[in-house]
Parts: C-alpha cells; structure tokens; sequence
C-alpha cells in the first residue's frame, strides 16, 4: 500500500540509502494516484498522501544533487495541498543549490502573501540574506537581518519565559495550545504562528478529539447518574474517576507534546539567530573589502552600484511576466526575482 512505501521511503532516505529511497516513494506516488477514495475525505487523505510522496521522491533527488529532476517533482506538487506552503521553502533551497539565487528568493517572496500570513518559518529569512549575500547586495542583506531580529526577537523571549516559566506545569501547555487549535488559523499574533506548526497536525489533533470525546460521555453519564442521586458513590462516581483520569491523561500528553515540541522550535530560533548573526558578520567583512576596492579605483572609474534584470532561465512550462506588487492566487510560488550579482564590483 501507499502509505507502506512511503514509510519505507522515508526509513531509507534518514539511512542515506538514496537510490532505494527513490524506488520507493516511486511506488509510492503510483500507487496512491492509482487510488480511488470511495468517500470525500479518503479522497482528500489519497491526495495529501500522493504530494507526500512526490516530497519525499523530490527531497531524495536533492540529496543526490540531482537538483534539475527535483524541481521537476516539486513543481508537480499542487498548490492545493497542505504539504505545499514547505515545498516552497524547499524549492528555494533547491534553486540555491544549483546557484539560482533569483528564483530562491522569487519562492520566498511567496511567503510575504497575505494567504501565507499563517506560516511561522524564521529560516525563510535566514535563506533570503543568504540569497542576497550571494549576489552581494549587501543593503538587502542588512535590511533581511533587521527584518528578521524585529520579527522574532519577541516571540523568541514569550517561548523563553512561558517554557521557564511552566516548566513543571504540563497543563499549562496543552491550555496554551488549545487556545490556539481553536483560533483562526490566520493569526497577527507570532506565538500563535509558531504553535501552528505542530498543533494542527494529525497527532495533536487526535487529542482534541479524544478530549471533545470524553467530555460528551462525561455529561451522558451525568444524565443516567445525577449528582443530587448519589454521583460521588456507587457506579456512577466510579465512572466518573475514570473519566476524569482520562481527561487528566490527555491534557498531561498534550502538555508534554506541545512542551517538547515548543523546546525544540524555541532551540531552533536560537540557532537562526546565530545563522544571521554570521550572515551578518561575512556582510560586513565584504562590504569593507568592497570599500577599500573602490577607495584604489582610478577617479575616472565612478564604481556606481546597480541593479537591473538578469537573465532568467526559464523552462517550457513557465513564463516571464512583471511584478505589479499584488499576490495572485494563481502566480503564488512562480516568481523569480531578476538582480544582478554585484560581487564582481
């Protein structure tokens, strides 16, 4: 089955046993097209399990620095699908491999859309002043590293204190989340954003329910077993210890998920902050050397710097068009931005 070969992808692809890893996400991705859902959410679930492997088969060709083929693969990947606003990120770093640091920074300008708000990934901005310090425009590489320290130094220090703060507290983390999970996805609030990430997944759903599950057999229970009748003894105040045991089970695993999970993001931001820091660091050792070249240039030589458009290297199935600064739906994931490199000046 499909979810079979993609567990065996994934398994060989950590292994580093890449060719096997390809064999089986490609038995994978035809035998999830192949599938027929008999209702609307099986449907939805073959779907979301196709582009997951078509991930996975993209991811393998990247780590075999077949970077040409793996493209292909993510371009297949349909917007519609959960896994694409990752594959983004993806692409661009795929596009940065082969040294096409115009279309890795058109795929991350995706994520300033409107329709993308929801997404809390700090290496997106990591990436764009690596893109930018690649083509040595140094003024976009400082501008990304301020944007970035403005916009996650924040929420940097609320995941610090809620984490110290609580950290004995298991309930307080599943409270936390679930005030999230219940929210609007799309959120102005960046600690929201970043809960995003691993809430709204399968297994953290799956709590919700449970918990939604117990608390409607709890108040059946109450009707056969009122309290005015005795609920604290008998069968009926049996029952409801067992109830209340499971509740206390599922916030405790909930609260140790979300804790765990919130750790490892909060440890993740630190490392991007050092990232940029070194970003940062080789900006400026460069923008000095740029200097002391331009201060040896003869006085007839102005060293005027410029940005114009490259050229693009554009395959059959995609075209060239100007940006108008509006997102459209249709367009999200296509854009390829068209600098010059100015490290030779």
């Amino acid at each position: 089955m499909a979810q079979a070969q993609y567990l065996r992808g994934t398994a060989l692809a950590i292994l580093g046993q890449t060719p096997a890893a390809i064999a089986a996400f490609e038995s994978c991705r035809k035998i999830a097209a192949k599938a027929e859902g008999r209702t609307k959410q099986a449907r939805r679930e073959q779907d979301d399990l196709e582009s997951r492997c078509l991930a996975g088969l993209a991811r393998s060709h990247y780590e075999a620095r077949q970077y040409d083929k793996a493209e292909e693969i993510y371009d297949e990947i349909p917007k519609s699908s959960f896994v694409w606003t990752d594959i983004l990120f993806e692409q661009a770093w795929n596009a940065f491999a082969k040294g096409d640091h115009n279309r890795a920074l058109g795929k991350l300008v995706t994520y300033r859309s409107p329709s993308l708000a929801f997404v809390f990934n700090p290496e997106v901005d990591v990436l764009r002043a690596q893109a930018f310090l690649s083509l040595c425009l140094y003024d976009d590489v400082n501008r990304s590293v301020n944007e970035f320290n403005s916009a996650y130094s924040s929420v940097g220090g609320r995941m610090k204190n809620f984490l110290l703060q609580n950290e004995k507290n298991l309930p307080a983390f599943h409270a936390l989340a679930k005030r999230t999970f219940f929210a609007k996805l799309h959120s102005p609030d960046m600690m929201n954003r970043a809960l995003n990430r691993f809430i709204r997944g399968p297994y953290y759903a799956s709590l919700i329910a449970q918990e939604r599950a117990t608390a409607r057999e709890e108040k059946r229970i109450r009707g056969y077993y009122p309290r005015a009748d005795g609920f604290q003894g008998g069968f009926g105040g049996f029952l409801d210890k067992v109830l209340e045991w499971r509740k206390k089970s599922i916030s405790l695993l909930g609260g140790l998920y979300v804790k765990n999970s919130l750790y490892d993001l909060y440890q993740e931001l630190l490392a991007d902050f050092d990232k940029m820091s070194f970003v940062k660091l080789d900006m400026l050792g460069k923008a000095k050397a740029r200097l002391e070249r331009k201060a040896a240039m003869s006085e007839d030589e102005d060293g005027v710097l410029k940005k114009g458009k490259a050229s693009i290297d554009r395959r059959d199935y995609q075209y060239f068009f100007t940006f108008n600064g509006e997102f459209w739906s249709d367009e999200l994931g296509d854009y390829v931005f068209a600098l010059e490199s100015e490290c030779g000046q």
